[in-house]
Parts: structure tokens; C-alpha cells; sequence
């Protein structure tokens, strides 16, 4: 709420956290990103701009600025999704590891919000996943048949080992 209300602190009067320009520096572009076309499955989130803020990732979802912020621990991740034209915070905390995961929930509820048609996210993010991991094993496989089969250690592996 303190976000979305640009530094002030809710029911405190005019208590501020922040100043207005220190939050809109948070949430203007301090790192241009690119915006590729998204995977099969999920072309609702082509956007128009993708960048970096103070601390926050910046993005346009179905025309709306998006200000964001993941993070994660084994064991689980979260996301902060705030689309501050709306004044929407959406908080999703989860105990699990894929991001797919939480982005299909925070675009769910944001297109309930938003009023936009019904997006299967789970089965689009599913899918990524699936292809993502095929692509990986297919790599290791490549790698692996390239691999001198005959080269060893120039030292016993036990020496690579440390305290």
C-alpha cells in the first residue's frame, strides 16, 4: 500500500516512508531491457517496453505499467506484481520452486481486474516448463556424446576436494 501510495504510510496521516520522487525513480527505467515476443502459449504478455527500476522489474501487461519484484529461497518463491494505475498490489507467496507458478497466478487474478478474456496461465506455463526441460536434457545429451570419453583428471579427484 506504502508503494502504490508513493511513499505515504496507510492511516498515518501524512507520514511518509519515501518521497513522491524517490518513488518515481524507483519505478522509472534505470536499465533498458529488451522486449522479445513471448513463448507459444503465452502472447498475452507481449508488451510494449521491459526494464529495470530502482529494485523493481518494469514491464507492460494488456496495456497496463506493471512494477514487479520476485524472490525465492529453496523451497519457495514469491512475487510482488503492483500495476499502479489501478492502484493493484498483487502478493503471491508460495512453497514451491517454479516461477511458472506464481506468474500464472499474479496473471490470473490481474486479469480478473483487468476484465480481460479468461487465459489458461497454468496450462501456457506447463507447457514452457515442459519444453524447457526437454530443451535442457537434449543439451546434456549433445555435450555428453562430444566429450573425449577417453580424457581424465590431471589430478585424483580427491585433490579437487576442499575443507
Amino acid at each position: 500500500m506504502t508503494q502504490l501510495d508513493a511513499g505515504r504510510i496507510p492511516q498515518s496521516g501524512d507520514k511518509r516512508l519515501f518521497s513522491e520522487r524517490v518513488s518515481k525513480e524507483m519505478w522509472s527505467a534505470q536499465t533498458p531491457l529488451g522486449v522479445p515476443d513471448p513463448p507459444p502459449g503465452l502472447e498475452a504478455l507481449r508488451g510494449n517496453f521491459s526494464a529495470y527500476g530502482l529494485g523493481w522489474g518494469l514491464h507492460e501487461f494488456r496495456g497496463h505499467k506493471v512494477v514487479s519484484h520476485t524472490g525465492g529461497l529453496p523451497g519457495f518463491v514469491s512475487l510482488v506484481m503492483l500495476i499502479p494505475d489501478m492502484q493493484l498490489g498483487i502478493v503471491v507467496l508460495t512453497n514451491q520452486e517454479a516461477g511458472g507458478a506464481f506468474s500464472a497466478i499474479g496473471h490470473r487474478i490481474a486479469d480478473r481486474y483487468l476484465g480481460a478474456p479468461d487465459t489458461d496461465w497454468i496450462a501456457s506455463y506447463h507447457k514452457l516448463d515442459e519444453k524447457q526441460r526437454a530443451d535442457a536434457a537434449e543439451k546434456v545429451i549433445k555435450q555428453s556424446g562430444s566429450r573425449n570419453a577417453d580424457s581424465k583428471p590431471s589430478l585424483p579427484v580427491a585433490k579437487y576436494a576442499g575443507q
